[in-house]
C-alpha cells in the first residue's frame, strides 16, 4: 500500500465514522422528539434504513434547527428558548446543567454589526461574557442593603 492509498483509506474511514455519528444523532433525535407522531418517526426511520444518505441530508435540512433545542436535557425546547431570550434581552439568569445539577449563570451579551465596504450589514458578531460572580455579589449587596434598612427602621 503506497502513501496515496493510505491517505485515501484514512479519508474513507473518517467519512464513514462521521456518517455513523450523524446517523446516530438523527435516530436519537427521532426518539427525543415528543411532538412528532409515531407514524412520522417510522417513515423517517424506514427512509434512513433504505436511503440513509439522502434521507439523512433531508432530515438535517428540514429538522436540523430544532435538533439543537431538543439536545438540552434540563429543559424542554420552549423553556430553553424562553430562558435564552430572557437572558439575552434582559440579562436574566440562565440555569445550566453542570455535573448533574442546575446552576445559575449570568452573561453580558454584545451584538456588533459587521459591515462591508459599502456600509451594508452582512453579519453580526455576538460575544458573551460570564458575569455570574458579579451578579451574585450584586444580589448579596442588595440583600445586605435591605437588611440594613430594616435594621435602621427598627431603631
Amino acid at each position: 500500500m503506497n502513501f496515496t492509498e493510505t491517505l485515501w483509506s484514512i479519508f474513507v474511514v473518517f467519512v464513514f465514522l462521521s456518517y455513523l455519528v450523524v446517523l446516530y444523532q438523527i435516530v436519537a433525535d427521532l426518539f427525543r422528539d415528543h411532538e412528532l407522531s409515531g407514524g412520522a418517526k417510522a417513515v423517517w426511520f424506514i427512509g434512513l434504513v433504505f436511503l440513509p444518505v439522502l434521507v439523512g441530508v433531508i432530515y438535517l435540512v428540514a429538522r436540523g434547527r430544532s435538533m439543537a433545542l431538543r439536545l438540552s436535557p434540563e429543559t424542554g425546547p420552549e423553556e430553553l428558548r424562553d430562558q435564552l431570550t430572557r437572558a439575552i434581552l434582559r440579562n436574566e439568569r440562565v440555569d445550566l446543567l453542570i455535573d448533574g445539577r442546575l446552576q445559575p449563570f449570568y452573561f453580558n451579551y454584545s451584538f456588533t454589526p459587521l459591515r462591508d465596504g459599502q456600509g451594508r450589514v452582512y453579519g453580526v458578531l455576538n460575544t458573551a461574557a460570564d458575569v455570574t460572580d458579579l451578579a451574585l455579589a450584586r444580589q448579596r449587596l442588595e440583600s445586605y442593603a435591605g437588611e440594613l434598612q430594616e435594621s435602621e427602621a427598627r431603631f
